[in-house]
């Protein structure tokens, strides 16, 4: 079978798919989204919620004049903006869950969003940072599409950080599994649990990939939604102090560590090392996406899986820098660019603190990903969910899985 799908990019609860059976059997037929379940419509009805028709033993130009009657209608009547995408394309997401109680009502929050939002199929390693076990395949609620694998990091908690929140182990093996496991997906992606997905993303990001091939992370990188400047000289003055050698002539014992990690491989030389290699392939100190959500091509994963960049998230627990500038790093090293895609009509609506406009106006200027949800001075968390919450449910778009359907009425938490 061949086949070609259309969605809305305003209404992700369509769906349109052409099909070809062989020579002698082609089909049109449209699907609507209803709560949690997708429904065909059998009977040939123009409506803003689509169209069904079989076709046996119809010419394929009939198939395509009727497909294309069917979009001008949509477009012209209904408002709705259609793209073709590819029916088998499938992401991966690394979900880092915070050891606080809040972060499993943020993580709901944000799979009913991705259910809500993006129909692609999805594979979703869940890492807890929780030193106990919260039992968390129980308390998540995935939707259909989202498939979800579980994996425990047991990280150091005697380690105090002041520059960031220890997580680059946790995030290096989420990206490990997301290379070893789906090398399906198209791209890899991190979300923090405090961003949020109001629109659908993966065939964007996909169709963006495959136009930049040397482009390997996608997100905020030198710019803001707003088209400021992002500031990295801080995080320019973390990565030239992990680079340099740890050596204090004050202190001769700091030489005999630093021999003894060199010689063994530890850490710090293998650290160091990537560090060095990434400089060679062209790595700035301190260049990045912002964390709060971005996405990492396949094959710069691949690479960094091949050269081993990937076999040790242990070595990163106590190193005290963000996350994001690890990960970015290694795409450097592997030889892949970073870009940003924060424009209107992109994906990312994100900026450290706070949001970068107001709610309604993020809906408007076609972002996809919003960050942060949690401390903008405008709005409290709940309100922010609520508001885009809202908004799916006004789609009439499912957003829990059959496994555990109910759907939290009182956010009260996040506030």
């Amino acid at each position: 079978m061949r086949a070609v799908a259309y969605t809305a990019c305003n209404r992700p609860d369509l769906l349109v798919i052409i099909g070809r059976f062989g020579s002698g059997f082609q089909c049109v037929f449209c699907f609507q989204r209803l709560r949690r379940m997708w429904y065909g419509y059998p009977a040939p009805v123009l409506a803003p919620c689509g169209v069904v028709r079989w076709f046996e033993g119809a010419k394929w130009s009939i198939v395509k004049m009727f497909t294309a009657a069917l979009l001008g209608y949509c477009r012209a009547v209904a408002g709705i903006n259609w793209e073709p995408c590819v029916m088998n394309l499938t992401y991966a997401v690394a979900l880092l869950v915070g050891p606080k109680e809040l972060e499993i009502d943020r993580s709901n929050d944000l799979l009913d969003a991705i259910g809500g939002c993006e129909p692609a199929r999805c594979r979703m390693v869940v890492i807890d940072d929780s030193p106990e076990d919260r039992m968390l395949k129980d308390r998540l609620r995935f939707p259909r599409q989202v498939e979800p694998e579980f994996v425990k990091f047991n990280r150091p908690r005697r380690v105090g950080f002041k520059e960031a929140k220890g997580v680059c182990g946790n995030s290096l093996l989420g990206f490990q599994w997301i290379a070893r496991h789906a090398p399906e997906a198209a791209f890899g992606m991190k979300i923090d649990t405090d961003a949020l997905v109001i629109a659908p993303f993966a065939q964007k990001l996909a169709r963006e990939f495959d136009a930049a091939p040397s482009i390997g992370v996608l997100g905020a990188n030198t710019r803001t939604p707003e088209g400021h400047d992002r500031d990295i000289k801080r995080n320019a003055g973390l990565m030239k102090r992990l680079h340099a050698r740890p050596i204090d002539m004050l202190h001769p014992i700091s030489l005999i560590n630093y021999l003894k990690d060199w010689w063994r491989g530890g850490p710090v030389s293998t650290i160091r090392k990537h560090l060095t290699e990434a400089v060679i392939a062209g790595y700035e100190y301190g260049e990045n996406c912002l964390g709060g959500a971005y996405a990492i091509r396949q094959s710069c994963l691949a690479e960094m899986n091949q050269r081993g960049y990937l076999d040790r998230p242990e070595y990163w627990t106590p190193i005290d820098v963000p996350e994001e500038l690890m990960m970015h790093m290694y795409a450097r090293a592997a030889g892949f660019g970073l870009k940003n895609y924060v424009s209107p009509g992109e994906v990312f609506g994100i900026r450290f603190i706070g949001l970068p406009f107001e709610l309604q106006e993020l809906l408007d200027r076609g972002y996809s990903i919003i960050h942060s949800v949690k401390n903008d001075k405008r709005y409290g968390e709940s309100e922010v969910r609520e508001f885009f919450r809202a908004h799916r449910l006004k789609g009439l778009i499912g957003a829990t899985s059959d496994r555990n359907p109910e759907v939290p009425e009182d956010y009260a938490r996040l506030g």
